[in-house]
């Protein structure tokens, strides 16, 4: 008998909380055919929420070889879904109740919807995207925080297609972006890059081979520039730093069963250790303008 299992989708999605999205199905696997992700307490997503719960539904599908059903979301929610593409992905089975009327967005100037990156002629695509959206983001005075914006975008979705596959350069990633205006006057710019593919660990070991577990390949690669590439180069601490410190901005990346945040500014990053593997690489910048 074909069953599926169905785990509740935490409110506010973070890194943390994302094991959630793990811990059940690997401990109950036996007899199940495919997931279920149930939203009903889910109240606010941002782009963090979308990347982790897209990654981690990916993962599902691969796993099982069956669509993973997105069920009882508010219609706020859905709504913002919508406004991203979500529909569009093939591996994603969204619930929509009988009166729910889907509409027909605009292109929006406060975000960018989610796309699929699986070239670096695809990258370079939605880079000119993105720097064409950041023209209308910010004013003209602010050139050189455009210019971090798109280096940190180009760097991360690059990587992502490089590393995130077992043969070199042949993976895809997932990026969207949104823009938040406060009351104040200031503008925070949330960037998510993710996928579900080998992980930051596989990759650095492909190089450095004693690199013992994911937290010591996420610092490798944000803190120390080491990268998965035999030449050398990639995403590293230099680029980030010189980037991040301009917009007064954060990194948070989780990759296996580890995540770090480093703050511009600072010469060390947080490490937090989790219970469940999260497949791949999932990386949220959060810029300030």
């Amino acid at each position: 008998m074909d069953t599926c299992f169905t785990i509740n989708v935490p409110d506010r999605l973070s890194m943390d909380s994302a094991d959630e999205l793990y811990r059940a199905p690997f401990n109950n696997l036996q007899g199940i055919s495919w997931i279920v992700f149930d939203f009903a307490k889910v109240t606010f997503v941002t782009p963090l929420a979308i990347i982790l719960v897209v990654t981690a539904s990916s993962f599902w599908c691969d796993r099982f070889n069956h669509s993973v059903e997105w069920k009882n979301i508010d219609s706020k929610v859905l709504s913002y879904m919508d406004r991203m593409n979500i529909s569009e992905l093939d591996f994603v089975d969204i619930e929509r109740p009988s009166l729910f009327r889907r509409r027909n967005y605009q292109k929006s100037d406060v975000l960018v919807e989610l796309s699929v990156i699986k070239d670096i002629q695809q990258a370079s695509s939605a880079i000119r995207k993105t720097k064409d959206i950041l023209d209308c983001w910010l004013p003209s005075s602010h050139k050189t925080c455009k210019f971090n914006l798109a280096t940190l975008i180009k760097e991360t979705v690059e990587n992502s297609i490089e590393h995130s596959s077992v043969d070199f350069s042949s993976g895809s990633c997932y990026y969207l972006l949104q823009k938040y205006g406060y009351s104040d006057g200031s503008t925070q710019v949330q960037i998510a890059v993710g996928d579900a593919g080998v992980g930051m660990l596989t990759s650095q070991r492909r190089v450095y081979p004693a690199t013992k577990d994911d937290a010591e390949a996420l610092i490798n690669a944000v803190m120390h520039g080491k990268s998965g590439r035999k030449t050398g180069g990639g995403m590293g601490y230099v680029t980030i730093r010189e980037s991040l410190e301009p917009l007064r901005g954060k990194i948070l990346v989780r990759s296996g069963r580890a995540h770090i945040v480093h703050a511009a500014g600072q010469s060390y990053a947080s490490i937090y250790r989790h219970s469940y593997f999260s497949p791949g690489t999932q990386i949220v910048f959060e810029c300030n303008a």
